[in-house]
């Protein structure tokens, strides 16, 4: 990540433009001084934190579509895009959506000669589109041969996305498992205000009357240290003790659904 970030600030560096940079610990405030103070006419970077800040300047409630367009080759990889409630634990493999829905991105690299053809699922969603004849026309005989790929984001199944970090589930449930926390049932809620600022909320039932359990206090703290919580965000972080009733389940299992993203909706 940081070495591309080096090769696109010495390109835009080498096009006679100047570059600020700022840390995603940036409060929108602090932002905009700097673009007003220096004359800043592009902003580029996490989509989330560019909403934050376009939401502190026009008090706008309305969210910014979170996608990105990249081209790909075909002859160097193979996009695969699966149903959305593909199984990742088995191996039985669904037929292929259509061209243009959106679904589970699986990659295969054909550019690894010596090793043998692996598919990886990439966590991340998104669908598969035709080049724009705009494009087409322009680039001949290789058009035929590239495609858009349009990433709509992580799949809640194996990471989140919150103040501009993912995080996995995996090495969140492994957190969650620590025996001295006592921990039974958990569950991350994801909401948005009026000013539509991402909350994050931690449900938890845990053990009580055992020996060599730890307070709710250093746990939460532990927690906090895990999702880089800091001034800035400590309004937007909740751990808290519930019952078994304020657990949100599915409609068809009635399990506990680890990962509940509400943002954007209504209450």
């Amino acid at each position: 990540m940081y070495r591309a970030l080096d090769l696109t600030v010495d390109i835009v560096e080498h096009a006679g433009t100047s570059v600020l940079p700022l840390g995603h610990l940036a409060e929108p405030d602090g932002v905009l001084a700097i673009c007003l103070r220096y004359g800043a006419n592009t902003l580029s970077g996490d989509t989330s934190q560019l909403i934050k800040l376009a939401s502190y300047v026009e008090s706008s409630k309305t969210r910014k579509d979170d996608t990105a367009d990249f081209i790909f080759d075909t002859r160097n990889m193979i996009v695969d895009v699966m149903p959305l409630d593909f199984d990742l634990s088995t191996r039985h493999s669904p037929c292929r959506v259509v061209e243009g829905e959106m679904g589970v991105l699986i990659a295969t690299s054909l550019q690894r000669l010596r090793n043998p053809l692996v598919r990886y699922v990439t966590g991340d969603i998104g669908s598969i589109h035709p080049l724009p004849p705009s494009a087409s026309s322009q680039l001949g005989q290789d058009a035929e041969h590239l495609r858009v790929l349009r990433l709509h984001g992580r799949d809640t199944r194996s990471s989140f996305k919150w103040e501009g970090e993912y995080f996995e589930l995996d090495k969140l449930s492994k957190l969650m498992s620590t025996p001295a926390w006592g921990i039974l049932r958990w569950q991350i809620v994801l909401t948005s205000d009026q000013a539509s600022f991402d909350h994050v909320e931690i449900r938890l039932i845990c053990a009580t009357g055992m020996d060599g359990l730890v307070a709710l206090e250093e746990i939460e703290a532990k927690l906090k240290r895990h999702f880089y919580v800091d001034a800035s965000s400590g309004s937007l972080f909740h751990v808290n003790i519930r019952t078994p009733d304020d657990f949100i389940r599915s409609e068809t299992g009635n399990k506990v659904i680890k990962v509940v993203d509400r943002r954007g909706k209504k209450k």
